[in-house]
């Protein structure tokens, strides 16, 4: 009897443990998520290198059980096809830790908590706010975990190198590096020039090479808009002092009769005090620093004309102040013919005087020439050849009274000798300064 009883238990033993084994083996599997997107770097450029995945333990919503581990993804190109159990309905709360790394560092770590979905799901819809960390499973309530920068290997070392903010700087604003490493706001007028050592001023101010006159647009004058105050200050000298342009309100003010201007200072008459709320707008023109190199200062084609009266196919006009004694003008100009018929004129001007004239036979079909302007304090000296397609090369020189604190405007004109549809077409004009050394 006990020796039937013993080869029963010594059968059952093995038939047991292969019906538990059984039970075991046909647990469910967790369901899973897809996620896929193409990733790509800043500059545009697609995203390659790994991505770690890690976890705590967790159970799925279907009660299976999830052991801590990490996975490893290689991206090739940016794409990313991961399928991970979701952790919206883990127990307890859980998430996802993921590592970008790339040429073996460690770019950036996120979040993901991940949701169950019969479709496929992108970052974006996994991504969460919360800083990386891995959460949940053994047993505890579930809660972020803190990663502190030693924690990230090379971070302390790479935030070091870079500059910190100091005590000025304003966001939104031009920053430089000071002695001591820091990031700081450069101080100045929206309008002023930056210089590589951080200081800042007027642009074409005396640190800085300018085409001669400067303007001041838009600026608020300096001083209390409270009803009492009668004086304010600009920020440089307007120069002339009648370009000086003074709005209050939107409404031009009346020099003399609105206020009086000394040196950078204006003052209100007592009748014409700014009221608290008002708002005040200078507009002005200053003296700069001539530019130490060559500019063009005008180039475009121009206009046609089939006229018998001379007009203007082009012009440059040259701000005040400009110009200065010793530079030189260069300007060049090149007309075409079309027709065969008619003869044609030219003439090049300079603030309304004649410097060259030239009348062209029926059959020339095309002129062209080049000037040149000597500037000296009230007189410009000028020396230049023309010549067409078939006409001869001529040369002529000359002086003309010039005016250089004023605007001066440069013309070409042209007309037809008698009434016709043919044309004469200013094809290109340049202007082009150098300055004296």
């Amino acid at each position: 009897m006990s020796t039937m009883r013993g080869r029963l238990i010594e059968v059952c033993i093995p038939f047991c443990f292969l019906l538990l084994g059984s039970r075991a083996v046909a647990a469910p599997p967790p369901p899973l998520t897809t996620i896929q997107d193409e990733l790509f770097r800043a500059d545009g450029t697609k995203y390659s290198g790994f991505v770690d995945i890690e976890w705590n333990s967790f159970e799925a919503s279907n009660g299976s059980q999830i052991a801590k581990q990490t996975m490893r993804l290689r991206l090739f190109n940016g794409l990313l096809r991961v399928q991970l159990t979701p952790t919206t309905t883990a127990t307890p709360a859980a998430f996802y830790k993921v590592t970008y790394l790339s040429d073996g560092k460690t770019l950036f770590t996120e979040t993901w908590n991940v949701p169950p979905s019969a479709g496929v799901l992108r970052v974006r819809d996994v991504r969460v706010s919360q800083p990386g960390a891995v959460v949940g499973g053994g047993g505890q309530a579930g809660g972020l975990e803190n990663i502190t920068i030693a924690n990230v290997q090379g971070l302390q070392a790479a935030l070091d190198e870079r500059p910190r903010s100091g005590g000025a700087l304003v966001p939104g604003r031009t920053a430089m590096i000071n002695a001591l490493g820091e990031l700081e706001t450069v101080s100045g007028s929206d309008t002023d020039c930056v210089h590589v050592d951080g200081s800042a001023d007027l642009c074409g101010g005396p640190s800085t090479a300018s085409l001669g006159a400067q303007f001041r647009d838009g600026e608020t004058p300096a001083g209390a808009v409270n009803g009492t105050n009668t004086v304010f200050a600009l920020s440089y000298v307007p120069n002339p002092a009648s370009s000086l342009l003074l709005y209050r309100n939107g409404l031009l003010q009346k020099p003399g009769t609105d206020f009086t201007l000394s040196s950078q200072t204006v003052t209100f008459v007592p009748g014409a005090t700014p009221q608290t709320g008002d708002i005040l707008v200078a507009v002005y023109r200053m003296s700069g620093s001539p530019a130490a190199y060559s500019l063009v200062l005008c180039s475009n084609a121009g206009l046609a004309t089939s006229e018998t009266a001379a007009g203007s196919l082009g012009s440059c006009t040259i701000p005040a102040n400009v110009l200065q004694p010793g530079d030189r003008l260069e300007v060049k100009y090149h007309y075409t013919h079309e027709g065969v018929s008619t003869g044609f004129a030219h003439d090049l001007l300079w603030g309304g005087a004649v410097v060259r004239s030239e009348t062209l036979a029926p059959g020339e079909t095309g002129v062209a020439g080049t000037y040149g302007f000597g500037a000296g304090t009230t007189t410009m000296y000028w020396s230049g050849q023309s010549w067409g397609v078939t006409s001869a090369l001529s040369a002529s020189a000359g002086s003309i009274a010039a005016t250089l604190s004023a605007p001066i405007t440069i013309d070409f004109q042209a007309r037809m000798l008698s009434a016709t549809a043919e044309t004469v077409t200013l094809r290109s004009f340049t202007v082009v300064r150098h300055p004296k050394p």
